[in-house]
């Protein structure tokens, strides 16, 4: 099992895709989406920059 922070944070994306999705087939919509801070963007923008096959 790989357990570097990039896989846990490829996890933890695919985790929220499937919470999105699940979200979006069933028709609700977040009344507060949460906010991220610039850093926590910035890092989930290098990881997906990194990871192309999400």
């Amino acid at each position: 099992m790989n357990s570097s922070p990039v896989h846990a944070e490829v996890c933890s994306l695919r985790q929220l895709l499937r919470e999105i999705r699940v979200t979006a087939m069933e028709g609700e919509r977040p009344q507060q989406p949460r906010l991220e801070s610039p850093a926590e963007l910035d890092r989930t923008r290098r990881v997906v920059h990194h990871a192309p096959f999400l």
